[in-house]
């Protein structure tokens, strides 16, 4: 029986280095990189941006890591090939070695609790690191608004452009929460934006020449 549950452990971990790239703590990881937080573009959402600019998609990892936005890490990879992805940014990899470098974000807010990181988050929208992401992938948001949402704020990308764009509504950590017109009228009525009028919403960000109304 001893001899059966050992035969069971030395599989499973054999498993998890095979399939899943379980993270090396203390490890020699052959690369350096930043998580980034490209939800919106294409399909994707967190890729690897490695220091030489290219970037990944981590298909295959331990399924205990939890990656985000603004991370540092060192990792080690394998390419994969026979997967099918909607993102159309970057190669699809296993990750096979994966160290934490820095326990902050790259915006400065530690990652512990996210509350904190809610109370705490600046109106400036080029000093919080997933919103100034998310204007530097699309050039046609004209508008960024604020209101309350679950006891937190949450953040109202408006796109004006034609009536076949979606405006975005991300909740204070950057996790998109619903889609607002277009052909389809989006998702966030009945339920997000619920009773909540645009005009009411605080306005913190405008793209220059912008009308703001």
């Amino acid at each position: 029986m001893t001899i059966h549950k050992f035969s069971l452990l030395a599989l499973g971990l054999f498993s998890c280095f095979i399939f899943f790239g379980c993270p090396q703590k203390g490890g020699n990881c052959e690369h350096m990189g930043t998580i980034k937080d490209f939800t919106g573009l294409d399909g994707c959402k967190m890729l690897i941006v490695m220091d030489n600019g290219e970037k990944l998609q981590p298909v295959k990892v331990d399924p205990k890591l939890t990656f985000k936005d603004g991370q540092r890490i060192s990792f080690s990879y394998l390419p994969v090939s026979g997967m099918a992805s909607i993102c159309m940014s970057g190669k699809m990899v296993e990750i096979t070695c994966f160290n934490l470098l820095d326990e902050q974000t790259d915006s400065g807010y530690d990652n512990g609790d996210p509350n904190d990181i809610c109370k705490n988050l600046p109106e400036d929208v080029m000093k919080v690191e997933w919103m100034k992401n998310i204007l530097s992938r699309s050039r046609d948001i004209d508008q960024v608004r604020t209101f309350e949402y679950q006891n937190a704020n949450a953040y109202f990308f408006k796109v004006s452009k034609c009536c076949d764009f979606q405006s975005f509504v991300y909740d204070c950590k950057g996790n998109k929460l619903c889609t607002d017109g277009g052909f389809t009228g989006g998702d966030c009525h009945g339920g997000v934006l619920s009773g909540i009028s645009k005009d009411k919403m605080k306005l913190i960000w405008s793209k220059p020449g912008t009308i703001n109304k």
